[in-house]
C-alpha cells in the first residue's frame, strides 16, 4: 500500500542509463574505443575525398525532402513557363504583325514581370 515506484525504480535506472546510451564506464575505455576506430575513420574520410574528387559522391534524401524538393520545383517551373509563354506570345505578336505592337508590348513586359516577381 506504501509502493512508491519511483523510489523503487531510481536507483536501478541511474545504475543502467550510461550503458543503455552506450557510455563507457571510464574515460580510459572511450579514449581506448576512439583510438581503435580512428584507422576505419581515416579510410572513410579517405574514401569520401577520393569520391568527390571523382564526382561520385553520394547524396541520400528523404521521402519530405524530395517532396518537399518537387513541390517547390513544380511551383517555380510554372511560373517560369507562365513568363516564357508571355515573352514568346509578345515576340509573334510583333512578328505576325506590327499594327498589335501595343498587345505585344503588354505580352511581352507582363513576361517580363512574372519572371522578376514570381
Amino acid at each position: 500500500e506504501n509502493f512508491n515506484g519511483i523510489k523503487d525504480i531510481l536507483p536501478i535506472l541511474q545504475k543502467n542509463i550510461p550503458r543503455a546510451l552506450g557510455i563507457n564506464d571510464s574515460i580510459l575505455d572511450g579514449i581506448e574505443s576512439q583510438i581503435r576506430s580512428l584507422p576505419m575513420d581515416i579510410m572513410a574520410f579517405r574514401t569520401l575525398l577520393y569520391r568527390a574528387s571523382e564526382g561520385e559522391l553520394p547524396i541520400e534524401l528523404s521521402k519530405p525532402q524530395l517532396e518537399s524538393l518537387e513541390k517547390s520545383l513544380r511551383e517555380n517551373s510554372s511560373k517560369v513557363i507562365t513568363g516564357m509563354t508571355l515573352l514568346l506570345s509578345g515576340v509573334f505578336v510583333l512578328l505576325y504583325d506590327r499594327s498589335f505592337d501595343n498587345i505585344a508590348l503588354i505580352l511581352f513586359g507582363v513576361g517580363i514581370l512574372r519572371l522578376v516577381f514570381r
